[in-house]
């Protein structure tokens, strides 16, 4: 079966008796293809789809399924069969020659093939030889079988009895000091055994190995009932914080049965501060949220939304881009390999040309858009209370919103957000638009028919702002194909690289700019781009000034040409107001600062308020005429929608700026350029390919690409060569006025070619070199190695980790108490996961309110004088997981380039060393004198060693144990084995950590 060639992403195609595949003609219940939309419409109505309907309400879960006419046995996902090319041509093939069964007869259920595994612990759907076969059960027998022998050897057997002094476990609890005691009783129960107790060992020692505990106690004894031998273990961290754990390995000779055997127990303890364990200790146990199926709405009763989204009036209509049913169909299917082979196949264009351009991207929008309102389906509320208006008159109705002080999840003013009366019965629901957003609740306002008494409770939904998607869609059907901009070729280069005479032509206001030879070959070029040249690059790693550039480029154009018109963009709204603070001095009449009616005033810095058109307590923006006149207008790369929507002219502008381009998807840096350029307007993009790209929530997205920006691809063309092309159509800087040349030399090399130079001021940079906490004086790089435990609670799935929290506490502490000039606006705190963040945040809020925490997305484009990263992972079940939705590995090591004078990092070195990124950094740490605590490297830090190697040497140890364990009933290390093959946790944290792409 062939997919139809005029097949619309809107529907069917124009021909009714067109008998090629229509993806959205195949319904998933019953398998049935049919050709048109009428026949599918009859279909749907017909008594066989309505009894699958009536069978599928009856049963919680489709249950295993066999299609009789492939003779296939199918798990409870059936949508990806019946949608393969397979069985779409058999059913083709059986309807053509009028012998296609009942659809009640194609699809039939196979409860005989199920069955509960009692290793994996859950359901399964398929065939029993081939699942105990599988190496995730195999692998979890092997555990298993480890387990069950490391639980017969903790049991008190042939008559010996081991039991500690006053506990009923071998844990010493909460070490404040690092030192420890811990007695035991050795006795025997009856007078006829003859025991002698030949050794007594901590595991960990009697392999060779370092151990913190130690034990004293006499051997070569005969025990008796007569005789209660005591003994005593020992710890002593040596300073070390976190958690530690050993066994005590005790090997007995029965002497009548003429046999050994061997009671383990396991030692453990945890140093570190009493009191931030007891205020950051989980509030309840971590239950997840079971996602559920919303309910289909059936009737929506509208809110009344704010004034200014009523009443706008727009000269370009923003149409509503709906996602196509068909694609729909295919991103609901459980499968990701099936999505991916689906997509391509009827929605992905082969190539990637101008052409294709913009049909590519409006389905990979479709498909974020997918994944971003299912990731929303999370903070839905039940059984909340809504709060009525408080004073006489009043209309906004209060909801409190967890985690919407960060963002989780991300709700703005005009967001919609439905409600419902709990356990009401009727399908009403009542839409309230978002008047007010606080730090803790949002106010909503609804149709004037809403009415709640005092104590209401309701349901809450969340709706998707498509508002940003939408204005990507309307950029992608705008300009027509803009070859010179998004496909660019020599042909389209229509400068040289600046002579010596125009670089010492060039004047700038900026004298930093003057004395940069990078900066200054920058400057001189997009000064003297012709019109209509391809998109000028500004390639600038961490410090080297790339906004100082734009800024510079900008003031030049300016004093060159008095009739030029400027638009200056950047994703975020943060790094727009630095790029008009610094162009202030034009003038509030030259100068306007387009802010989104949605943004909160006091985020605006007060210099800019005179720059931007505030009325009753909102942003405005002035009619078109009085928009037109000024020379410089800077805005987010979304809300350059709104000029083109008011309607100004493609052309109006001479130049388009992107800053931090990078962060930005390619059809988000296309608002502002297919909207509102020409054929001679220039485009200048800056930023740093190596650095964090845009936000991406949908993986499928991400596989197809989606997550590399406009500058990223660009950077990737022959034209952008930075050698060859150097001050043609690119321009690298170089000089780094921000960080250490000990912070700056890993990424330097890793990711710079060592290109990059030091050039900050020393008095800066060396500031903190004799701090007394440094483990090697003049060195400003620190790695505490810290072992801690992944925690989780409530119905949160983000992770914190107490012990690297209270270590970034006291090295908080110890910055500002050491009379080192540090306030709290000079440190920065990074950390993956937001739950982290919110319990570094109670600890430090105590003594130092003022200290960013937050997470590398926050601090992109900043920089502290001291920045301290906290990794939390100690857990290695979670890190595939971790990888597999494009997290980064637990942190990006480009966060390091955020510190100015010193970094610190903490975390467990067993799980950053598995991703080769970190253990070369952590190697260069540990050569250089930086690294504290415990462990230290298992890994030969002066060789190249990669992954598989790495893995293979410690999966070598663990078998090694494995063995000494099932023979010698010694320690498992189930935690250092279990690396590959894990499943998808599918518990939602991966969705919660992805911060929200800005929606103003």
């Amino acid at each position: 079966m062939v997919l139809c060639p005029k097949f619309k992403l809107n529907g069917t195609c124009d021909d009714k008796n067109c008998r090629n595949f229509h993806p959205n003609l195949v319904c998933d219940l019953c398998g049935v293809v049919t050709q048109t939309q009428a026949s599918f419409q009859a279909h749907l109505r017909g008594k066989p789809h309505a009894a699958n309907k009536r069978a599928a309400r009856r049963s919680t879960d489709e249950g295993p399924s066999i299609c009789t006419i492939c003779n296939v046995r199918l798990p409870t996902a059936r949508g990806p069969h019946i949608s393969s090319a397979k069985h779409l041509r058999k059913m083709q093939a059986l309807q053509t020659n009028g012998q296609l069964p009942n659809s009640d007869a194609i699809i039939i259920p196979d409860p005989d093939n199920n069955f509960e595994c009692l290793v994996c612990e859950m359901q399964i759907w398929s065939n029993r030889q081939l699942h105990e076969k599988s190496a995730r059960h195999q692998r979890l027998g092997r555990h298993l079988l480890i387990r069950s022998a490391l639980e017969e050897a903790e049991k008190d057997k042939n008559g010996v009895s081991i039991t500690p002094a006053g506990k009923d476990a071998f844990d010493m609890g909460l070490s404040p000091d690092g030192r420890g005691k811990l007695g035991f009783a050795l006795s025997v129960g009856s007078p006829s055994l003859r025991i002698y107790l030949h050794s007594a060992t901590i595991t960990s020692v009697g392999r060779g190995g370092q151990s913190w505990f130690s034990v004293n106690i006499s051997t070569k004894l005969y025990l008796n009932p007569a005789t209660v031998l005591e003994g005593t273990v020992l710890f002593d961290s040596n300073g070390n914080r976190g958690r530690f754990q050993d066994r005590l390995e005790l090997i007995f000779q029965d002497v009548t049965a003429q046999k050994k055997f061997a009671i383990v127990k396991t030692l453990t303890t945890i140093v570190g501060d009493a009191a931030d364990y007891e205020l950051l200790k989980p509030i309840a146990p971590y239950v997840p949220k079971v996602r559920r199926q919303r309910e289909v709405i059936k009737e929506l009763v509208e809110g009344e939304p704010p004034i200014a989204i009523s009443h706008t009036k727009w000269a370009v209509k923003l149409h509503e881009y709906e996602p196509p049913k068909a694609l729909k169909t295919i991103l609901d299917m459980p499968d990701r390999d099936e999505k991916l082979k689906l997509l391509r196949a009827g929605f992905i264009p082969r190539s990637f040309v101008a052409q294709t351009h913009s049909r590519l991207f409006h389905i990979l929008l479709y498909i974020e858009e997918h994944q971003s309102a299912i990731d929303l389906e999370r903070y839905d509320q039940e059984n909340v209370l809504l709060k009525p208006p408080g004073s006489k008159g009043g209309v906004l109705y209060s909801l409190e919103v967890p985690g919407l002080a960060e963002k989780r999840p991300s709700v703005i003013l005009g967001d919609r957000i439905l409600v419902k009366p709990h356990a009401s019965t009727k399908p009403k629901w009542w839409q309230g638009y978002v008047h007010r957003v606080g730090l803790t609740e949002v106010g909503l306002r609804f149709n004037k028919d809403f009415s709640a008494f005092k104590g209401q409770r309701v349901d809450v939904r969340f709706c998707l702002n498509r508002s940003v998607l939408r204005r990507m869609h309307q950029a992608l059907d705008s300009g027509g194909l803009c070859e010179r901009l998004l496909f660019p070729t020599s042909k389209n280069v229509l400068n040289p690289k600046p002579s010596s005479g125009t670089l010492k032509a060039l004047n700038p206001i900026n004298r930093v700019v003057g004395n940069n030879p990078p900066q200054r070959l920058a400057v001189s070029a997009i000064k003297n781009l012709r019109p209509g040249s391809p998109p000028f690059v500004i390639f600038g790693p961490p410090g080297t000034g790339k906004t100082i550039t734009v800024v510079e480029a900008i003031r030049q154009i300016l004093l060159m040409d008095r009739n030029s018109r400027i638009l200056a963009c950047a994703p975020s709204n943060s790094a727009a107001d630095i790029i008009a603070e610094r162009l202030r001095d034009i003038g509030k009449s030259e100068l306007f600062r387009l802010n989104a009616y949605s943004r909160p005033i006091e985020h605006l810095p007060k210099s800019l308020l005179g720059f931007s058109l505030e009325e009753g307590g909102a942003f405005r923006v002035p009619d078109i005429n009085v928009l037109e006149k000024y020379r410089v207008i800077v805005s987010t790369c979304a809300s350059a929608s709104v000029p083109f929507g008011m309607g100004i002219k493609p052309g109006h502008f001479t130049h388009i700026f992107i800053d931090e381009a990078g962060q930005a998807c390619e059809p988000e840096a296309l608002v502002p350029i297919k909207n509102l350029s020409d054929s001679k307007t220039n485009v200048v993009l800056s930023g740093d390919p190596k650095q964090l790209g845009p936000i991406i929530r949908s993986d499928i997205a991400v596989k197809l690409n989606f997550g590399v920006s406009l500058l990223d691809r660009l950077h990737e063309m022959p034209i952008y060569d930075e050698t060859s092309q150097n001050g043609v159509t690119i321009v690298k800087l170089t000089r780094n006025f921000r960080s250490h040349e000990a912070i700056l030399k890993f990424p330097n090399e890793k990711f710079y070619r060592g290109e990059l130079t030091c050039e900050a001021d020393k008095a800066l940079t060396h500031s903190l070199l004799r701090w007394e906490r440094l483990p090697k004086p003049g060195f400003p790089v620190i790695f505490h190695a810290l072992t801690g435990k992944d925690l989780r609670e409530a119905r949160s799935p983000s992770f914190f980790n107490i012990e690297e929290a209270s270590q970034v506490k006291s090295y908080v502490q110890s910055l500002l108490g050491d009379k080192l000039g540090l306030v709290n606006e000079n440190i920065g705190i990074i950390a993956p996961y937001h739950a982290q963040c919110g319990k570094i945040r109670m600890l430090i809020n105590q003594f130092a309110k003022g200290i960013k925490v937050g997470s590398v997305e926050e601090f992109q484009g900043q920089e502290r004088r001291v920045i301290i990263i906290s990794t939390v992972r100690s857990n290695l079940n979670f890190v595939q997981s971790d990888v597999r939705h494009t997290l980064g590995f637990v942190a990006n090591p480009l966060a390091v380039t955020r510190a100015q004078a010193l970094l610190i990092i903490v975390g467990d070195p067993m799980v950053l060393s598995l991703d080769p990124l970190w253990r070369s950094f952590l190697s260069y740490i540990y050569n250089n004198g930086g690294w504290i605590g415990t462990p230290k490297p298992d890994w030969d830090t002066n060789a190249e060693i990669n992954g598989q190697e790495l893995l293979n040497l410690r999966k070598g140890r663990a078998t090694v144990e494995e063995d000494e364990l099932l023979q010698r009933i010694a320690e498992t290390v189930e935690h250092r084995m279990n690396i590959e093959g894990l499943e998808d946790l599918g518990d939602g944290y991966e969705a919660v950590e992805r911060p929200w792409r800005e929606t103003e």
